[in-house]
C-alpha cells in the first residue's frame, strides 16, 4: 500500500500540479544534487526497510503541508552528497538534516510556483509512520534506484492573492 491516497475533493483544486511536482524533483535531484533521476517508480514507495519522512509546512496565502518519504538508504545517498562525506563519516543527524532540507527546497519550490505570500517552517524529520495519509497531490518517483514520494496536502484557506 502507498502511503499516501489522494484525497479527490482537495486534488483538484490543488495549486500545484503535478507537472510542477515532478520538474521540482528533477531540478532538485538530477541538477542541484547529481542523483539518477527516474519520473516514475515501478516499485511504488512502499518499500521494505526503515522509511524517513520529512515535513514543512507553508502558512499564509496558501496553506498546505509538504511530505517526502524515503528509504533511509536512499537519504543517506542524499547527506553524502550535499555533506560532501562518506556514507562512514555521516551521523543520524546529518541524514535527517539532508532530508530536511530536501523537503525545504521543494517546499520552497511550490511556494514559488504559487506566488503569493507564504512562509516555511522548519523541516521536520522522522522515521515514517505506516499508516495511509490523505493528500491533494502525490507522486513517486526513483532516485538513485530508490523510491522517493512527495506529498501535498492542502488546506482550504481564503485568500485574498490576485493571479496577476
Amino acid at each position: 500500500m502507498e502511503p499516501f491516497a489522494t484525497d479527490t475533493q482537495t486534488a483538484e483544486l490543488c495549486r500545484v500540479r503535478p507537472g510542477d511536482l515532478t520538474e521540482i524533483a528533477r531540478s532538485l535531484f538530477d541538477t542541484m544534487l547529481g542523483l539518477p533521476f527516474e519520473d516514475e517508480c515501478p516499485t511504488g514507495c512502499s518499500d521494505s526497510g526503515t522509511q524517513l519522512e520529512a515535513h514543512i509546512s507553508v502558512r499564509g496565502c496558501w496553506s498546505a503541508e509538504i511530505l517526502v518519504r524515503a528509504p533511509e538508504e536512499l537519504a543517506r545517498q542524499i547527506a553524502c552528497v550535499m555533506f560532501k562525506l562518506s556514507d562512514g563519516e555521516l551521523t543520524d543527524d546529518d541524514v535527517r538534516d539532508a532530508l530536511g532540507e530536501v523537503a525545504n527546497v521543494i517546499g520552497g519550490s511550490a511556494k514559488g510556483i504559487v506566488d503569493c505570500d507564504c512562509d516555511l517552517t522548519l523541516p521536520s524529520v522522522d522515521v515514517a509512520a505506516t499508516d495511509q495519509k490523505p493528500c491533494s497531490l502525490f507522486r513517486t518517483f526513483q532516485c538513485n534506484g530508490l523510491p522517493v514520494c512527495i506529498a501535498v496536502i492542502e488546506q482550504a484557506v481564503a485568500c485574498n492573492c490576485s493571479d496577476e
